[in-house]
Parts: structure tokens; sequence; C-alpha cells
């Protein structure tokens, strides 16, 4: 088994998504397990790391090797931005002292990392660090101190995040990687599955060619499944892409990954456009209860007249607010749309 050890969640999000994770009960740490691997969440820092990474290590005996996947620094022009690199011996500085031991894996690279107890966001705080090495962050060290603790091996994968060497303030580095997290966990689950030998099959779309938007994993698998479903009715990918007003959709003044969803939206309404008519008729319908924060579910694939409700409660305002909501519902037109009679 592989023990896969993320800093924070945003960066292992696409990784919980794709891969089949449970949630393995845990009162000090959040794990998960699938059926080739544990993942672990263990924190920001060099404490936080290696307390979790090592109480994972001791609990899990199966496990054979660590792998760190997480974003990174660059101290100097050896790695890229927005590059992922492997990283061949971590070192450490606790502040601002230099541990004496280093660890080192069997990678074939010469890139270095130091893991820093502080952040390090600035010029002047990669100057002081680049002697040592060629990328900081902030916890692998304590992850290889753990692994080699175990006799385990481990392996670091570092994407290149921000460059503080390059920086004069640290003012913009962390809202611009909080901005990136789902971006950042996309391109390292894709170098993750062609280090287990199952890259990402990926035909090449026209669509692809569009700056204007961006693709996630899951949306670019959903739009694969749509087109795919499409073209058993239209002739081209082409002629759909048209049929759905693409450059409309390019021109909403929107964020690129949100312009994708726009798109794969009406891609599913050119599939399926009774269930979109289905579904905006039945939004109206519930208006009331939406507009006063209740959330409703439906029956699965809408095959039952009944959904549920629930709402928060916090004052008196919010009870009979929730009160006239249920009161101005419109059951009756709600029934008859579940019964088939839809404005089309």
């Amino acid at each position: 088994m592989r023990l896969l050890v993320f800093a924070h969640r945003a960066e292992a999000q696409t990784f919980l998504k794709q891969a089949n994770y449970k949630s393995l009960e845990s009162k000090n740490f959040p794990i998960y397990k699938n059926e080739d691997s544990y993942l672990l969440i263990c924190g920001e820092g060099i404490f936080n790391a290696l307390e979790s990474t090592t109480a994972a290590l001791s609990k899990f005996e199966d496990i054979r090797v660590v792998l760190n996947f997480g974003i990174a620094g660059a101290l100097d022009e050896q790695s890229e931005l927005d590059s992922i690199v492997e990283i061949r011996t971590c070192y450490a500085i606790l502040n601002d002292v230099v541990e004496f031991k280093s660890f080192s894996s069997t990678a074939n690279t010469k890139l270095d990392c130091i893991t820093s107890s502080s952040r390090a966001l600035d010029r002047d705080k990669a100057i002081k660090l680049s002697p040592f090495a060629n990328i900081v962050d902030r916890e692998l060290w304590a992850i290889a101190k753990s692994s080699s603790n175990f006799s385990v091996d481990f392996r670091s994968f570092k994407l290149i995040s921000d460059e503080p060497y390059k920086q004069e303030s640290s003012e913009s580095i962390c809202e611009v990687v909080k901005d990136k997290a789902e971006y950042y966990s996309d391109k390292l689950y894709k170098k993750y599955l062609s280090l287990i030998d199952h890259p990402i099959v990926e035909t090449k779309y026209l669509v692809e060619d569009y700056k204007d938007l961006y693709f996630t994993i899951s949306q670019y698998r959903s739009y694969s499944t749509l087109l795919t479903q499409l073209l058993t009715k239209y002739d081209s990918e082409k002629s759909i892409l048209k049929l759905v007003e693409l450059d409309k959709v390019l021109s909403l003044d929107l964020l690129p990954k949100q312009r994708t969803s726009v798109l794969l939206e009406k891609l599913r309404e050119l599939l399926t456009p009774f269930n979109s008519k289905l579904q905006a008729q039945l939004a109206t319908v519930l208006s009331p209860l939406h507009e006063a924060r209740i959330k409703t579910t439906l029956s699965k694939n809408l095959e039952a007249d009944q959904f549920k409700i629930s709402a928060t409660i916090q004052n008196e305002v919010e009870l009979k607010k929730i009160a006239r909501a249920l009161t101005n519902l419109d059951y009756q037109s709600y029934k008859s749309l579940m019964r088939g009679n839809v404005d089309v």
C-alpha cells in the first residue's frame, strides 16, 4: 500500500473526488483509504506533518512507500513556475537554525528542498534559504524523517506555485495559491496517475483550443461523456458547439472555469431538453422555498412526487419567513409537473 501525504485538503481535492477514497476513523488527523493506498492530510508545518505521518505509519503496517504531493516555492531559476518537480534531498530550518540531519529519496534529479518552520514568501527570506536548496516548503522534511524512522521509502513531487526569490512583498502569494487550488490538485493528480501507470487518456477535442475555457478533470470527463452521447444525434463536435452557441458562452463575464460550467449545462440541455425544461419549471415553482433558504431535495431521477426540505432557524424572524414560504408554495403545480404536465 502507498501512503499519499498532503498538507492541505485543497491540494488533495481531486484525488478524493476521483479515486474512490473512503474516510477512516481517526481522532487526530484526516485519513482516507481506497483499494491501493491511504491518503493523509497532515496539516501545515513541520510538527503537524511529523506527528500525523508518524501516527499513520504506526497504525497501518502495510504501507510500503510514502508519496508526498503539494505546492512549493522556487528559490532559484532551476524550477519553472507551474511545473511539477521531484525532490532529491530535503533539509530543514527551524527558527533560523538549520537541522544537521537531511533525508534523500531515490529520485534521479538534482533539485533539493528545504522545509522551513516559517513561511518563505518574499525575496529576503528566499535569499537566506537559497544556499541550501532550490525549493522551499513547510512539511517534506518531517514526512521524510518519519518515513526514515519506519524504514519506508519516500518520494516527493512539488508543484511550483510561486517564486519567492522574485517577490518584493508577500501580500499576494497566499491569495493566488488559494484561488488556484483546484487547478493545482488536478495537475498533481495527473502526475500521480502517470506514476502508477494509469495516465488519463484524453482525446483531443476542439473545445480545448479555447483559452477562455478551463476544464478541471471532472469537467473534462463530463464534457467527454456528454459529447459522446450527443454525437449519436449530431454530426460533429463543431456542429454541437455551434448549436449551444459557444461564442456567446466565451463572451460571458465569468472566470474560465465558470464558462466551462455554463457550456456543460448547455450541452445537458441539448441532450435532454425535456429534463432541462422540467428542472427549470420545478425551480420556478419551488422558488419561494429557495428564497427563504430552505434546501429542497427531490427524489432520485424524479421518480416520486415527494421531496425533502431542511432549513436552519436562528431566530423568530427566520421562523416566520420559512412559514410564509411554505404557505406560498403552490404544491398542486409541483405535483402537476412531477406527473408530466410540463409546458414544453
